[in-house]
């Protein structure tokens, strides 16, 4: 029996078979002895080796994302490397429990430190991930602040979101934190309430007994809390990296040599599976998460223009510096005035986070807070504090810089209402007449009486023998008018004036008499404006960016 040949892929016209049967795809036409066409099975080579996986690509963490394992138990220490919570279910937890060292043995205790500071009443949120598998995850609100028991942290949570019951003991665990803004500044004080109408002056009444001292006005109402200040923004998630490419296909088997044709034979048994191809390449190393670009690092340390895709520090120890120079246009040109502005324009104390390190070895980093910025035109100085990192330079200048954007400060409460005024006291009785006072202390010494006029001149005596103008006997009081000058002797000086009597030591008066009227009773107090504060943080759990 011979063949005809194998069917193409496409045919301008259907070609059947002496049973009207029309051959699949590169099937043979075959002559049996009989003389009859019938379509046969294509011959199948044998299947090529599988390529091996590749290897899984290294995942990239962002400026506030941490490497740790997850460890049973649900008490103490979770061990150097470990995080546990204090339930089985990680949906129903009420305690989180971090150690201070990652399971790539970085020692985190200033960083957590820093997670706390909020003046929030929600200070932060905290997302445990699996590593291998982001949508299994846990998100936490932190209810205190962290508690340093020495080599691990601890602090009080509610769960916000959970994808998965438990993890197993070992899991590959991303720990990511989002720090909450500062709260808002407090509310200024509600304005003073207007005073009541004076009452009416009461009637004369008997003596009575004193009044009971009147009822403490009741509290104004509280001021409205101000507003929550907005979240900060999550950091964009880092590329994935490449799969690994697809192990070669074996190659195609040969063809066996047609057969003289035959009566139709048993169907043979099942070849063998072919072996295993080769592994696939590597996949290439993902990027940072984050808002990350890339800059050439320079070993300068002058406050000057590092150039275009420079950056540089202002000390030749990473770790003791607190400025930042950084070309505003980075080395793929791209200008980043305005993202750097939208940094500069949070309102809370610390602006952001930003993350530097070695393109090709992200363990090799520091990060820093950053407290404010400078436009220096064609760079920026970044004022900021060191928190951790693994080295105090960089030999290699390909680097990549990540930043991560602190939500702003809570608007200022709104003004709370003026309390209303308190009623006016009733006008308590006269008190009876008190008895007399006793005798008062000597009066004070009376003033010096004033001095006499002065006596007039005596007139001018006639000239000649005239006797002596007698002396005037007036008492002394203001100086005479000058006498006419004439021919006469001078007339003797008035004799002087007396002086005044002593005036009279005054007597004491006497001490006023009654006893105290009673007081009236106290009006109630007006209720006072209360100050602006915050809103409860609880209704913006799922606002900062990790559910």
């Amino acid at each position: 029996m011979g063949y005809i040949g194998r069917k193409p892929q496409r045919l301008d016209s259907v070609i059947y078979d002496s049973t009207g049967n029309v051959g699949v795809a590169n099937s043979i036409l075959a002559i049996g002895q009989d003389g009859r066409a019938v379509w046969r099975p294509p011959l199948q080579g044998t299947t090529g080796d599988q390529g091996i996986q590749g290897t899984q690509g290294i995942l990239q963490l962002g400026p506030l994302e941490h490497r740790y394992n997850f460890a049973t138990g649900t008490s103490g220490d979770p061990g150097s490397g470990n995080v546990r919570v204090n339930n089985a279910n990680i949906a129903a937890v009420s305690q989180f429990l971090i150690s201070t060292t990652s399971s790539d043995a970085i020692n985190l205790s200033s960083v957590l430190s820093n997670y706390d500071n909020s003046t929030s009443f929600t200070t932060f949120y905290v997302r445990i991930t699996n590593a291998l598998n982001p949508a299994q995850f846990a998100e936490y609100e932190a209810l205190s602040a962290f508690v340093n028991s020495g080599t691990y942290f601890q602090v009080s949570v509610s769960t916000v979101l959970s994808t998965v019951g438990g993890f197993p003991n070992g899991q590959n665990l991303i720990v990511s934190f989002s720090r909450v803004g500062d709260r808002g500044a407090q509310g200024t004080t509600g304005t003073q309430g207007t005073f009541g109408t004076q009452g009416t002056l009461g009637f004369q009444g008997t003596t009575g007994t004193q009044g009971i001292t009147g009822t403490q006005g009741a509290t104004g109402t509280q001021g409205t809390f101000g507003t929550q200040g907005t979240l900060g923004f999550q950091g964009t998630t880092g590329t994935q990296g490449t799969t690994g490419t697809q192990g070669a296909t074996g190659t195609q088997g040969t063809f066996g040599t047609q057969g003289t044709l035959g009566f139709q034979g048993t169907t043979g048994t099942q070849g063998t599976t072919g072996t295993q191809g080769t592994f696939g390449t590597q996949g290439s190393t993902g990027n940072f998460g984050g808002a990350t670009f890339d800059y050439t690092f320079s070993n300068n340390t002058t406050n000057s223009n590092p150039g275009t895709g420079t950056l540089k520090f202002n000390t030749s120890n990473i770790t003791t510096a607190n400025r930042l120079y950084i070309g505003d246009t980075n080395d793929a040109s791209i200008n980043l005035d305005n993202f750097l502005q939208t940094i500069d324009d949070s309102t809370s104390t610390i602006k952001g986070h930003f993350r530097v390190s070695n393109k090709l070895n992200p363990n090799n980093f520091v990060l820093f807070t950053i407290s404010a910025l400078v436009d220096q035109t064609s760079y920026y100085e970044v004022t900021c504090s060191y928190v951790s990192g693994s080295v105090t330079t960089f030999s290699d200048t390909d680097i990549l810089i990540t930043f991560a954007r602190t939500g702003d400060k809570g608007e200022q409460g709104t003004q709370g209402t003026t309390g209303t005024q308190g009623t006016t006291g009733t006008q308590g009785t006269f008190g009876t007449q008190g008895a007399t006072g006793s005798q008062g202390t000597q009066g004070t010494q009376g003033r010096q009486g004033t001095t006499g006029t002065q006596g007039t001149f005596g007139t001018q005596g006639t000239t000649g023998a005239g006797t002596q103008g007698a002396s005037g006997t007036g008492i002394q009081g203001s100086a005479g008018t000058q006498g006419t000058t004439g021919a006469g002797t001078q007339g003797s000086t008035g004799t002087q004036g007396s002086t005044g009597t002593q005036g009279f030591f005054g007597f004491q008066g006497t001490t006023g008499a009654g006893t105290q009227g009673s007081t009236g009773t106290q009006g109630t107090a007006g209720t006072g404006g209360g100050g602006g504060g915050v809103t409860d943080a609880t209704a913006i759990a799922y606002a900062i960016g990790l559910s």
